[in-house]
């Protein structure tokens, strides 16, 4: 199968796809809310080359720190049209964020806390915020690739060859998706009513942006959950991460991925120089070896994926600017 380093495809979109229901302003309890619509956006390479041939697919989701960030926020839809162009078919969705209040289990909490506990016993308040739609994310990601799963044959879809695509809180998220199991959690279940429980999807790549392992750890550890352990069958992951992020440590991804060999998964890592300007904005940044971050993720997707690359990408790719500030 082939993709393209270049852009090579018209890109049709197709907004606002309804991919499930959630339950917000619960409380964050286990009491039922308003069911809502989850929604993403689907960019399908369109020619005559691709009429009816299987596509590779990227499911992306952005960051912001599980408070904010959104689809159509400018760098991700130049990221999504950046992968859609050179071959992939592209997910890029909206997730239940924190203001939302989901639905949780009741001891998630409580089984969060010692991750998110400063070495003097206090709660890093900032980050423990972040726990509750963390879950609830990672839910909604886990249902995205069950939709695509159930529309593989409407678009063309290769579902031998899916990747999960993030930065930041949508890295995370990443990770923990593409290391589940097809199902969701516990009592919390009732939050997808309708959601086709029955598809079972496997993630073959995932893509980590300025990420942390942290979502995953408390997933993993949870009740014992095997559905988020490492093994043979783990997806490759790549990590990529600048030195001079001072939201989320370069050392976070390190320390990930060194996890992850330690216990037997495929993965690579990139850490960049990057100018301080930059800080934790993921999607500007040059790697060392002069490649923008789409195009390391596309090269590292080819290679895992057995995706023969034609042309060859001149400049780093880069958004657009003003940039948005991903907390």
């Amino acid at each position: 199968m082939e993709i393209s380093a270049i852009e090579a495809y018209e890109v049709e979109v197709h907004e606002d796809l309804v991919y499930g229901l959630a339950q917000h302003n619960t409380g964050w309890g286990s009491k039922k809310g308003e069911e809502v619509e989850l929604r993403g956006d689907g960019y399908i390479p369109k020619n005559d080359a691709k009429e009816g041939s299987k596509m590779p697919v990227i499911l992306l989701i952005h960051g912001g720190g599980f408070q904010a960030g959104t689809k159509s926020a400018p760098e991700i839809v130049d990221a999504a049209r950046y992968f859609a162009s050179r071959g992939f078919a592209v997910l890029s969705i909206d997730y239940s964020l924190g203001p939302a209040e989901s639905l949780v289990p009741k001891d998630w909490d409580e089984h969060g806390k010692k991750f998110f506990t400063n070495a003097d016993g206090s709660l890093n308040e900032w980050a423990y915020k972040q726990l509750r739609p963390a879950f609830t994310g990672a839910r909604d990601a886990r249902l995205a690739l069950r939709f695509l799963a159930d529309n593989s044959e409407k678009f063309n879809l290769d579902m031998g060859r899916v990747t999960v695509l993030g930065e930041s809180a949508g890295a995370a998220l990443a990770t923990t998706t593409g290391l589940a199991s097809g199902r969701d959690f516990f009592e919390c279940d009732i939050a997808l009513s309708g959601d086709r429980k029955e598809l079972k999807q496997k993630v073959h790549t995932v893509v980590c942006l300025w990420g942390t392992p942290l979502v995953w750890e408390v997933y993993a550890s949870y009740k014992g959950k095997k559905e988020y352990s490492i093994n043979k069958e783990s997806p490759s992951i790549l990590a990529i991460h600048g030195k001079e992020d001072r939201t989320i440590p370069y050392t976070e991804s390190k320390r990930f991925i060194a996890e992850y060999e330690k216990q037997g998964g495929k993965s690579d890592l990139w850490i960049i120089d990057q100018g301080i300007d930059q800080d934790h904005e993921a999607w500007w940044a040059v790697s060392n070896e002069g490649m923008g971050i789409c195009d390391c993720a596309l090269n590292f997707i080819a290679k895992c994926q057995n995706l023969e690359v034609t042309g060859k990408q001149e400049a780093a790719h880069v958004p657009p600017e003003p940039k948005t500030r991903c907390p």
